[in-house]
């Protein structure tokens, strides 16, 4: 009985961990009753992106919130406060914001960024922001990169992901 009990815990944790997770820990699978570390997906729908969100879903020691299937997307009233909380109780986040404008998005970006730092103009750590060679305005770049890790591709995201969680 026990046994079948682990197996079926396990079966609930993701055992397949990133490269980094495991080269740190020497192993892929994550002791039992650990947590897994929350990751919110912010920016555009996969459809208009390519399905950027998918190419993370091999991080075994992430749980990523995606707007699109975690919040109740029937009206603002729903999706803003089911957003918000997603961006609240995550310790990374990644956004892609495409190269349209990206309101939501930034909203969400602005939210981490006062949840997890402690005085203006800090840098975040745990913010990663995808900015597509064809984004503009250009202008506002060099503003954006004060506030955390800015990156070109999602795969360069991922990369950071990875070396930030290396880190833990």
């Amino acid at each position: 009985m026990i046994i079948l009990i682990y197996a079926e815990v396990v079966k609930l944790v993701d055992t397949y961990a990133s490269e980094a997770y495991v080269e740190r820990h020497g192993s892929s699978s994550l002791p039992l009753g650990t947590m897994r570390i929350k990751v919110y997906l912010a920016g555009q729908a996969d459809e208009y992106e390519n399905n950027w969100k998918k190419k993370f879903g091999d991080i075994g020691v992430c749980d990523f919130h995606d707007w699109e299937i975690h919040s109740d997307q029937t009206s603002p009233d729903t999706y803003f406060p089911d957003d918000l909380s997603g961006v609240k109780n995550s310790e990374y986040l990644i956004a892609n914001p495409g190269v349209v404008s990206s309101e939501g998005t930034w909203i969400e970006v602005g939210a981490f960024y006062a949840y997890k730092t402690k005085s203006p103009g800090e840098f975040c750590d745990s913010l990663i922001i995808i900015w597509s060679e064809n984004r503009n305005p250009k202008w506002s770049l060099d503003f954006v990169k004060k506030t955390g890790h800015v990156v070109l591709t999602v795969e360069e995201a991922k990369e950071k992901l990875l070396e930030l969680l290396s880190k833990r």
